[in-house]
């Protein structure tokens, strides 16, 4: 187990869309642990002035050419204000955490054979059928590209990232596979 913000740096989890990233930090607000849940979205799309989104003329959103450099310089930028930093397993954020060589990095991913949980976890936060169906369509490829990086965990079908959470004596530690 990996003790959580005893140190004088804090962990980042890189977590699969659906495992619950948003759920562990609101659960670890209550408990005193500074967390920070990074959403991707206001880092890798493009927002006018008053914050609405930006779509080009086909009704598509317009990508920020350098956004995974920004999400990851916010995330390095606060890892010693924060015990958790929680961000997204977006390929170009994987690609480059999952190849540093840091202890405090950690890929968080479902097991092969979890789509169908997953589809309806997106299902049930009334994510729209065309998001849907992209997750559902990507889901495999994603997952084995999760599972063939090292520093790894693997959540079953049932878990969530909240189930490796434990509380011990006061201290928060994240159960490893």
């Amino acid at each position: 187990m990996i003790e959580i913000g005893n140190n004088n740096i804090g962990i980042i989890i890189v977590g699969y869309s659906g495992i619950g990233k948003s759920y562990l930090a609101d659960k670890l607000l209550s408990k005193s642990k500074k967390v920070l849940d990074l959403d991707i979205s206001s880092f890798r799309w493009l927002y006018n002035s008053d914050g609405d989104l930006i779509l080009d003329d086909n009704g598509d959103k317009i990508e920020l050419t350098n956004w995974c450099e920004i999400y990851i310089n916010a995330a390095f930028s606060k890892i010693k204000d924060y015990d958790i930093i929680l961000m997204s397993a977006a390929k170009d954020v994987v690609d480059i955490l999952g190849n540093m060589n840091s202890g405090n990095i950690y890929i968080v991913t479902p097991d092969n054979g979890s789509k169908d949980v997953y589809v309806n976890r997106y299902r049930s936060k009334e994510t729209s059928d065309k998001l849907v169906n992209n997750y559902s369509n990507t889901h495999d490829s994603k997952v084995e590209y999760l599972l063939s990086k090292d520093n790894k965990i693997v959540l079953s079908n049932d878990e969530y990232l909240s189930d490796r959470i434990v509380e011990k004596d006061g201290n928060i530690y994240l159960k490893e596979d």
